[in-house]
């Protein structure tokens, strides 16, 4: 709880949208990105139109799964590793429960462990003897745990849920009211979770994507040693801005315009 933002981890990316939210497109949805010799060339369908960015730099964060599937001019050497850096089937559940029984059991946040597909449940450390609360009722890190629920329906998987949960609180099933599900791996605009890097693959890979490509920057927890979280995108972020920066002194000290 001392770590956690008031009012939910998603008050990190409003405090950033309070600041700079005026540059921020949203529902745009990338369709080419074109290195040039001095920029970068974007197109975006935004609403049904396209339209076009050209930019002196792009800092990237789009899942490289993704990004395999857009058009570019990437060299091949570089773009092959997109296809290379596997992404986890990790699986949510989440249960609103019309009473906070948990708290009648002396449980305030914190998770319950199980060897069940749901692999644990996750209890909210806001709310406090408030009358409702949403329970996590399933994160599964196991792919073949998350591939399980995500060929079933979501009733079904919810259905699956509250079964496993009665293991732990026999009176789980009363106190569900409303339930939803996600498997990342079948969400459009992800297609997995987070990057599954091995020894192998970061020396093969790591340092490649990390570095850029004319003006060209990837970066997001993908390219971290922290994936899956914000730290390692922040960590990501200021590796690539660090970077740019010292070159566009370099550059300024030759005289080379930007």
């Amino acid at each position: 709880m001392m770590m956690e933002p008031v009012g939910g981890m998603d008050n990190v990316v409003k405090g950033f949208l309070r600041q700079v939210g005026q540059y921020v497109q949203t529902h745009a949805q990338v369709e080419s990105i074109q290195l040039k010799e001095r920029a970068v060339d974007i197109v975006y369908r935004q609403h049904g139109k396209r339209h076009r960015i050209t930019a002196d730099y792009c800092l990237n964060c789009i899942p490289l799964q993704i990004l395999d599937g857009i058009e570019h001019n990437f060299p091949r050497d570089y773009a092959a590793g997109f296809s290379e850096i596997p992404r986890g089937k990790l699986f949510k559940i989440g249960l609103q429960m019309k009473e906070r029984f948990w708290e009648r059991e002396g449980i305030y946040g914190g998770i319950s462990w199980t060897m069940q597909d749901i692999e644990q449940i996750w209890y909210p450390s806001h709310g406090i003897h408030r009358a409702k609360g949403v329970v996590l009722a399933a994160y599964t890190f196991n792919p073949l745990a998350g591939e399980r629920f995500a060929r079933l329906s979501p009733a079904e998987r919810i259905e699956r849920a509250i079964q496993q949960g009665e293991r732990i609180h026999p009176q789980y099933r009363r106190y569900v009211e409303n339930g939803v599900t996600i498997p990342w791996h079948r969400m459009n605009h992800m297609c997995g979770c987070s990057a599954l890097w091995t020894d192998e693959l970061r020396e093969r890979w790591f340092k490649k994507l990390q570095a850029p490509v004319g003006r060209h920057y990837l970066m997001g927890d993908q390219l971290s040693y922290h994936p899956g979280w914000q730290e390692g995108a922040i960590h990501s972020a200021f590796h690539a801005m660090a970077e740019m920066s010292q070159r566009i002194a370099a550059e300024g000290a030759r005289g080379v315009s930007a």
